[in-house]
């Protein structure tokens, strides 16, 4: 450093996660497994050595006590200040012993949206990782119990299964999710069972789907079914097979396919998903004469 400190591009490598952290000017240190007894002071002692502290503010749960640090510049000039202290708490401070079995815990603060987009994430990770090993079951006698699933899908104990849960629908009709231990098992077992009868009911079973993935799932086929509905609009009510039996239109068919591709990278990149009034808006504009596809 001292070599090359009259260059103007040479500076101290700080890790990604850092930069990240400095880039949104994070002043605020979310900190979890305090134990209970600790008192305020002790807590201001072990965040103190990393700058001056403008805030503390701390809570009581069931395994200890969480809460929130916020460091600033006593002078009130320099915005990096806090950044740079939080950064320097996170590298000294996580996973730091504090007795009882406790090791504590210390992260950027995150606002409230963005806490329920991580929890979103995690819960979507945790379920990605469980979909091999569920199964969802319905269509059985409403009397069964959820020792009676247990008995028939783990095939008197052949199965190992980790867990049963018992649903009823708006409508009084049972469901149910059944999570193996291991895949091969719950594969087995769907091979085994789709479709048998008990009690003059068959047994429909399906593999587990993520409910916040499905959503998305089914507001994608939605749109695609608008559009679907305006391209036959357009076109007199003539049917896609109808076009791909005559090889003269195929260029105009890749045209129209690529069209499409455009329109959906486009949603996707505006939110995750296309957007349904973006999609809906050339039909809508046919009808009051504004426009022509």
């Amino acid at each position: 450093m001292k070599a090359t400190s009259g260059l103007e591009n040479v500076k101290q490598f700080e890790q990604k996660d850092n930069r990240q952290i400095i880039g949104k000017l994070v002043n605020n240190l979310y900190f979890k497994n305090i134990p209970a007894e600790m008192k305020e002071e002790d807590v201001r002692a072990i965040f103190s050595p990393f700058g001056e502290i403008k805030s503390l503010i701390m809570f009581q749960n069931e395994i200890g006590q969480f809460g929130f640090v916020c460091y600033d510049d006593p002078n009130n000039k320099d915005k990096m200040y806090g950044p740079e202290c939080v950064n320097k708490a996170l590298e000294a401070l996580l996973n730091r012993d504090m007795g009882n079995g406790l090791k504590l815990y210390v992260r950027q603060a995150l606002s409230k949206s963005q806490r329920e987009q991580e929890k979103l994430m995690d819960t979507i990770r945790y379920k990605s990782s469980k979909k091999r090993v569920n199964l969802y079951v319905k269509n059985f006698p409403n009397n069964w119990t959820e020792e009676d699933l247990t008995n028939v899908f783990s095939d008197g104990g052949k199965r190992e299964i980790e867990n049963v849960r018992l649903e009823k629908g708006a409508t009084g009709n049972s469901y149910a999710f059944v999570c193996f231990k291991q895949p091969d098992a719950c594969a087995a077992a769907k091979t085994a069972l789709s479709n048998q009868t008990f009690d003059g009911k068959v047994l429909i079973i399906n593999n587990y789907e993520i409910k916040e993935i499905r959503a998305i799932q089914m507001a994608e086929l939605k749109d695609k079914t608008d559009w679907e509905k305006y391209r036959q609009q357009q076109t007199g009510g003539f049917q896609w097979n109808d076009l791909t039996s005559q090889p003269h239109l195929t260029q105009i068919i890749q045209q129209l396919l690529t069209l499409m591709q455009t329109q959906n990278d486009q949603g996707q990149r505006g939110g995750g998903r296309p957007n349904q009034q973006q999609n809906r808006r050339p039909y809508n504009n046919q009808r009051q004469g504004q426009g022509q596809y």
